[in-house]
């Protein structure tokens, strides 16, 4: 299976490395002839900085991992040519219309997947089956935390070039972190009601949105918070959730998953042998047996949409009067 990265950047060079893992054929492009460099050195791949070069190429799947302002454009392209496509979060920028991608990708026959990594994490898998089998009863309440310091995040970067940092780019904080949304809607569907507060902070110096705190109300009474932001440290990534029999609180980086249930305490902890890079090299598999039909899309552009959706209502709700 030959496999085309589109973009060099880290995510990108995960994707690589997976790829590579898995017994692929692994091609890739980038404008930066640093970044090219870097790469086969690293890979011994070949590189391109020509996105026709790629297409004649035939690859099986195209995986687009460049700016987000480039998701759409670069996912048009390769669909146009009946390439198949794993996009990387998020599918499109808000105010991107995907009706021509929706249209090519269904005339075509293209197999799509937009990136959903955290729903091959292992604690939250865990979660989703707890939440299920009602195990701590109706899911009362849920608190989505979420913080990580900007320029801690790519240390060998300066923060200010990255495309998080810049509005041209399709940068900010809600986008970056749509996994978030995404698992919103994956564990409990879509809110009826929304409201937020986005704003910039002028910690950082940067010109995207920093700060993120976001209210979902759903039909059974269930409201889910969210608090995205770029300037907390140590990093945090947590999911907590009241329910009616009980509570259960997953850390994502310190991989630990604790139910309460009366005066029970359960603690299930991620096993040795799963480490950081697991969950994607899971997707990277299911998205292997996607293109062999022996798996079902769970997140393809039609499903993607929604999250970009609520995103949508969010910036809609904006309660900061700008």
């Amino acid at each position: 299976m030959k496999v085309a990265i589109i973009g060099c950047g880290s995510i990108g060079r995960r994707h690589i490395s997976n790829f590579l893992t898995l017994g692929c054929d692994v091609i890739a492009y980038n404008r930066s002839k640093t970044r090219r460099d870097v790469v086969k050195k690293l890979y011994k791949i070949s590189t391109y900085d020509n996105l026709n070069e790629i297409a004649l190429l035939q690859p099986d799947l195209a995986v687009i991992c460049s700016p987000n302002i480039f998701h759409l454009d670069h996912s048009l392209y390769f669909a146009k040519k009946k390439i198949n496509l794993f996009i990387e979060k998020p599918l499109s920028l808000i105010d991107q219309n995907l009706t021509k991608l929706k249209s090519i990708a269904k005339k075509n026959k293209i197999i799509s997947h937009v990136g959903c990594n955290l729903r091959f994490n292992y604690g939250v898998v865990k979660l989703k089956n707890l939440i299920e089998q009602k195990t701590i009863g109706k899911i009362l309440s849920v608190e989505f935390n979420t913080g990580m310091f900007l320029p801690a995040w790519h240390p060998k970067e300066n923060y200010m070039q990255m495309y998080s940092s810049k509005k041209n780019l399709g940068g900010g904080v809600l986008m970056d972190m749509t996994h978030e949304l995404d698992l919103s809607m994956w564990l409990f569907n879509n809110p009826i009601n929304v409201s937020s507060i986005i704003k910039n902070t002028k910690t950082l110096k940067i010109n995207t949105e920093d700060f993120v705190n976001i209210l979902m109300r759903y039909k059974n009474d269930l409201t889910v918070s969210m608090n995205l932001n770029y300037i907390e440290k140590p990093y945090r990534r947590e999911i907590y959730l009241i329910g009616s029999n009980g509570k259960i609180d997953l850390d994502l980086i310190n991989r630990k998953l604790i139910i309460y249930k009366g005066s029970s305490v359960r603690k299930i902890s991620y096993p040795q042998s799963i480490d950081h890079n697991n969950m994607y090299l899971e997707q990277s598999k299911f998205i292997i047996n996607l293109l062999k039909k022996k798996k079902k899309p769970i997140n393809n552009i039609t499903i993607a949409e929604k999250t970009i959706k609520l995103a949508k209502k969010i910036i809609k709700n904006n309660l900061i009067i700008k």
